[in-house]
């Protein structure tokens, strides 16, 4: 595959960003099926928000939607702070959001426009039961995905 194309990324109802090969699992080898997977330009995906990476094989895939794109950005951030446990999940329909559990506490973040512009949202609960009522411990707009990565190692218990 040339450097000027990106696998066409599917996401899943399982809270899943798969490259079409991975979620097919139907070619011999993963070399040879991301040779022959669906393929988009890069200059087809708008902006780098829309391109991310597999879930399960890592290679550079396109998004399709924008949302999805930057929550699973915002998780491999997040494991590179070292949040092990940060996860995309489904919330409600085809929504996503990139989430952290630690000692009980649970940050949320989803992408939010604002004033015109898409930023992530980041909302911290102190458990479950305050993400069910929506009672956040702390909250914030606007931010960029290193805000967002920031916001989260200040608020949750180290």
């Amino acid at each position: 595959m040339s450097n000027d194309r990106l696998i066409y990324a599917i996401w899943t109802p399982w809270a899943e960003l798969l490259c079409g090969t991975c979620h097919n699992q139907a070619a011999e080898s993963s070399t040879k099926a991301h040779a022959i997977a669906k393929t988009i330009p890069i200059q087809h995906t708008d902006t780098p928000q829309f391109r991310s990476t597999c879930d399960r094989c890592d290679v550079a895939v396109a998004c399709s939607y924008e949302d999805v794109a930057a929550c699973k950005n915002l998780v491999t951030a997040l494991k590179a702070a070292g949040f092990d446990d940060a996860q995309l999940e489904q919330t409600g329909g085809m929504c996503v959001a990139a989430t952290v559990r630690k000692d009980g506490w649970i940050a949320v973040a989803t992408l939010d426009e604002e004033e015109g512009e898409t930023r992530l949202y980041v909302g911290i609960y102190k458990s479950q039961a305050h993400y069910d009522d929506g009672d956040t411990a702390a909250d914030g707009g606007g931010l960029t995905e290193d805000q967002a990565v920031a916001a989260i190692k200040a608020e949750l218990p180290q």
